[in-house]
């Protein structure tokens, strides 16, 4: 695996007085993300952490959930069939 796969630090950033969060270029480059583009802040308040993933990344991972999901309930169907059709021949 490329070493810069596995990186998970990218600086770091701070708080305005308004709450905007500045994103270090390093990491703004990498995940592609520009002036404007709409962000998704995800977290976890038990282990104090968060992500912040594009939006528009996140309709993909939605479109690839719903699909993965669609295979699982066919293969649920026709393992069902193939388990009635064994009853029965018993």
């Amino acid at each position: 695996m490329n070493p810069q796969q596995m990186e998970i630090f990218y600086g770091s950033g701070s708080v305005g007085a308004k709450g905007q969060i500045v994103i270090p270029v390093k990491f703004r480059k990498i995940f592609n993300i520009h002036p404007g583009d709409q962000v998704i802040f995800m977290g976890n308040p038990q282990q104090n952490a968060f992500a912040v993933m594009r939006a528009d990344q996140l309709s993909a991972m939605q479109s690839q959930l719903d699909q993965a999901r669609a295979q699982i309930q066919r293969a649920n169907a026709e393992l069902a069939n193939e388990t009635k059709k064994e009853t029965k021949t018993k």
